[in-house]
């Protein structure tokens, strides 16, 4: 669609005989005044390109409207746009628009033989469909014009004679139009495979064609000729000119099912400004437009189609590869060569278009312009007048002429352009951010305050109307932005209440275009970093005014969780690392977001809304996807910070000595736990919510430290939170993908850690269980044991979280220990797993960050191993003790393990190993 139009818009005289047009009853919606506007936008507009959206909507092929992101057929869109603009045209009473520069005459002739009866038919055409198969244009047309003979039972009947003859069929060329326009039938149909295919043949063009030996006065020349070598005056008569230059090419890049249309095109317009060019061949493509040198090289590689060599880097093989060029050429178009000077192309004066509606007389149906009768040509008056004006149009005196309503539109699109192009300037951003900054050095000013407010004015409406907007902002330009209102605010507290008055009156719009739906990150950064600012300085102030305002900044801002939030989740981090900053500004700030239900708010936009009569809460699926919470970070720090700003005393269910207190508080002074946050704690749909925090331990990005400190301090002297934490922790340990175990084997450590009266009760339950008939979820040991065949990492991770439990507690080694039966042939086990698999090495595969199931013999694997063994070891020492008289002397393959374990070595030296 682009390629023709273009072509369409470099044809000399047409745009200015299109936009000439100007009628009342050309209507908006119509295809002729779509197009008029296209070519008024590409013959006046500023901007590099133009969208052509109306006339998409307006354009029907068959009937149907186009599907711009499918590919069509360029001919066919060729012929349908001139036939539909010309019967619009003819409609409203004015001459045809096209059909002057496109249309020729087809002669369809049957000659018969035997008498001198001929017949003809005559077919209008407005571009010659030509096959590819004959490899050249000259042999195409050869065969276009090239007569059958019909005889037998094909002879043609003649209608005069009455009798059956010999007839010679042939069809020529009766009118040559202007501009030749030739399709090259490159799309076919396979019928077999039932798809559409492209012919991507050799076929090569001249520049220069001759087109008259395929006229019909030419092919009753070469007839005469061939049969008694005189040619008869009264059948053939001086043709019109029928000599033709290539003028454009349209390419078609790609296969039947889809590709890509491109235009070359020569400059032939005559005006002065496009006189140098003259003879230039320019590669028009969607949005840009460039020189091209159009000679016998490239026009070959551009265009012709066929093979072409290719170097291959192979180096097994030193011969260049064939390869099949899917670009070729797809409509030629040829302008005719004038034997006089090239006519000028015509400008606004009103007369010069045959196609220019003209008063009408009384009854006249007709809207042909008249012509100066025979008389008036001669005289001389008139004769110098016609000569002035021609002189004037080729010298580009009289601009073209356009409809107003066009050129006041592309006259108004031109100021906004221009105007944008010098608001949004750099030069322009730095004069505004120079003038901006001058206050700030007259700090003992005794207006200062005011003066920063002003410059503090300009920087933000300028910022946030103007600058935000600008598409090609560096990062380092936006951050000097926000540094430049950061210094100001700093500086001047008024100026710092100015800024927090101007977001509460602009309401949450403000925030949720910034911070929410701008698809722009930089934006959203630095949008989130002003406000931060902002609610920083006026945190501590206490201006009555101040309070309110921040009341109304941070109420807007939590009121966006209702809905826009979810609405944007994937744009959603810059809005709760704004929440959670704020948060951590201290208890009062975490006393305020409890007031403004933000806490509610938060729990209900993670976990979702909850019925009160739901029994089994845990059942509930997950509102969010793995990907969707990625970014949820600060969102699970912002609940953290103002859960543990309360008093979570009342957890405990059993007390422990005060010198083994542990502080739990990260605020200088605790708030009384409100109701909502015991709820999500202890109540019916606390599993809920602790289950996205063990789900965010990993699967959110960046640090995990606040969400392990949140199940640790509400862990401490609390058994019903202390099981529930455990038994989902150890849920996901036995079913999540091994890639994802090394954050929950952290989380377990710290919890075991956790010195108080339960520290015992979390040992059993993370290492064995619980200790019922049939338990609710399983420890270490039944995890690894249940997957050393067909999750062979799992295991490991399994064993490694032991020895490593075991090298950090002292408290847990003891109960390691004492146990040693429950444990041993899990070391056992991954001894034998280190020898199996020796021969198998990986360079970049670690049994912790893969997610396949195969085990690696990894450093970190002999490691465990070595450490693993060396705890065995202890059991047969004298410093054993009693834990060594634990264990069954009468039991031989007990012996056998020791022994093994004991030679543990032995097994560690049978190969080298890869580093994790």
């Amino acid at each position: 669609m682009n390629s023709v139009l273009q072509q369409l818009f470099m044809q000399p005289g047409l745009q200015e005989a299109l936009l000439s047009i100007d009628s009342d009853k050309v209507e908006e919606e119509s295809l002729l005044y779509q197009l008029q506007t296209v070519f008024g936008h590409l013959l006046e507009s500023q901007l590099a390109y133009h969208v052509p959206e109306a006339f998409w909507r307006c354009f029907r092929l068959w009937g149907e409207p186009v599907n711009v992101r499918e590919q069509q057929d360029a001919s066919e869109f060729f012929n349908h746009l001139l036939d539909q603009v010309d019967e619009y045209l003819q409609k409203i009473g004015w001459d045809p628009l096209f059909k002057p520069f496109y249309e020729g005459l087809f002669s369809d002739q049957k000659i018969c033989q035997g008498c001198p009866h001929k017949y003809e038919q005559e077919e209008t055409f407005l571009a010659l469909n030509l096959p590819v198969k004959s490899q050249s244009l000259k042999e195409s047309l050869d065969q276009f014009v090239k007569g059958e003979l019909l005889e037998g039972d094909n002879a043609y009947l003649c209608e005069k004679c009455g009798e059956k003859r010999n007839t010679v069929k042939r069809t020529c060329i009766k009118k040559l139009p202007p501009v030749l326009v030739i399709q090259l039938k490159r799309f076919g149909f396979d019928w077999e495979a039932n798809r559409a295919v492209k012919f991507d043949y050799h076929f090569k063009f001249p520049w220069s064609l001759d087109m008259s030996p395929y006229t019909y006065q030419g092919v009753v020349e070469k007839e005469q000729r061939g049969s008694s070598g005189d040619v008869s005056d009264e059948v053939f008569r001086r043709p019109a000119p029928a000599h033709y230059d290539l003028s454009g090419i349209v390419v078609h890049s790609g296969q039947a099912s889809a590709g890509h249309y491109y235009s070359f095109i020569k400059e032939r317009r005559s005006d002065p400004q496009y006189a140098a060019k003259r003879g230039v061949w320019y590669k028009f493509n969607d949005t840009t437009v460039e020189e091209f040198d159009l000679n016998d090289t490239t026009i070959e590689t551009e265009c012709f189609g066929g093979t072409y060599k290719a170097k291959v880097s192979d180096s097994a093989s030193c011969y260049p590869e064939t390869r099949q060029r899917h670009w070729n050429a797809y409509l030629l178009f040829y302008e005719r060569q004038e034997d006089s000077r090239t006519p000028r192309t015509p400008h606004k004066s009103i007369r010069r278009f045959s196609f220019r509606k003209e008063g009408k007389e009384p009854g006249a149906k007709s809207a042909v312009r008249r012509t100066p009768s025979a008389g008036a040509r001669h005289r001389d008056s008139l004769s110098q007048l016609t000569q002035l004006v021609d002189h004037s149009e080729r010298q580009g005196w009289f601009p073209p002429c356009m409809p107003p309503h066009i050129e006041q539109l592309v006259r108004e699109e031109n100021l906004l352009f221009m105007r944008n192009r010098d608001v949004y300037n750099p030069y322009y951003f730095d004069f505004v951010a120079t003038l901006a900054s001058v206050n700030l050095d007259y700090t003992k000013h005794p207006k200062y305050d005011v003066m920063m407010v002003q410059s503090l004015t300009l920087l933000v409406n300028f910022f946030m109307s103007t600058y935000i907007k600008y598409k090609r902002k560096e990062h380092d330009a936006v951050t000097e932005w926000g540094e430049c209102i950061g210094t100001v605010i700093r500086q001047s507290p008024a100026a710092a209440a100015w800024l927090l008055k101007y977001f509460a009156d602009a309401g949450p719009g403000l925030a949720k275009l910034y911070l929410l739906e701008c698809p722009t990150k930089d934006v959203r950064h630095i949008f989130a970093d002003i406000l931060e600012k902002a609610l920083e300085l006026c945190y501590q102030l206490e201006d009555l005014q101040i309070q309110q305002d921040m009341d109304r900044v941070v109420g807007n801002l939590v009121n966006l969780l209702d809905q826009d939030v979810a609405n944007n989740c994937w744009h959603s981090f810059q809005y709760f690392s704004l929440l959670n900053n704020y948060s951590r500004l201290g208890t009062k700030a975490c006393k305020h977001l409890f007031k403004l239900e933000a806490f509610r708010k938060l729990l209900v936009f993670l976990i979702g809304p909850h019925d009160p009569n739901t029994t089994a809460a845990e059942n509930i699926p997950r509102r969010w996807n793995q990907p969707q919470v990625h970014d949820f970070g600060q969102l699970h720090s912002t609940l953290v910070h103002l859960i543990l700003s309360c008093d979570l005393s009342q957890l405990h269910t059993c007390e422990a000595p005060l010198a083994r207190a542990q502080k739990l508080s990260l605020a200088p002074s605790q708030l009384e736990m409100p109701g909502e946050v015991k709820e999500a704690l202890s109540g019916p749909f606390a599993p809920v919510y602790i289950r996205e925090v063990v789900c965010a331990c990993r699967e959110t990005s960046g640090s995990i430290d606040a969400l392990v400190n949140l199940l640790v301090q509400c862990s401490f002297c609390s058994k019903p939170f202390t099981y529930m934490v455990i038994r989902l922790v150890m849920e996901q340990y036995a079913s999540v993908p091994s890639n994802e175990l090394k954050n929950l084997s952290g989380l377990l450590l710290e919890l075991l850690k956790l010195d108080d009266p339960l520290q015992y009760t979390r040992l059993q339950l993370v290492i064995d269980g619980p200790q019922e008939e049939k338990p609710e979820f399983a420890g270490i040991l039944a995890i690894v044991k249940a997957n050393q065949e067909n999750d062979s990492r799992r295991s490991y991770q399994g064993v490694k979280f032991l020895v490593s439990m075991a090298h950090k507690y002292p408290h847990a080694k003891d109960y390691l220990l004492q146990v040693p039966r429950t444990w041993q042939w899990s070391v056992n086990w991954l001894e034998r797993t280190m020898s199996e698999f020796t021969t198998q090495w990986s360079n970049t595969t670690s049994n912790e960050d893969s997610n396949t199931k195969t085990f690696q013999r990894t450093v970190s694997a002999q490691d465990t191993l070595a450490e693993a063994t060396a705890l065995l070891t202890e059991l047969s020492s004298p410093e054993a003790g009693e834990y060594g008289m634990e264990m069954d002397q009468d039991d031989p393959s007990m012996d056998e393990d020791l022994r093994r374990s004991q030679l543990g070595s032995d097994y560690l030296s049978c190969g080298p190993a890869q580093k994790e």
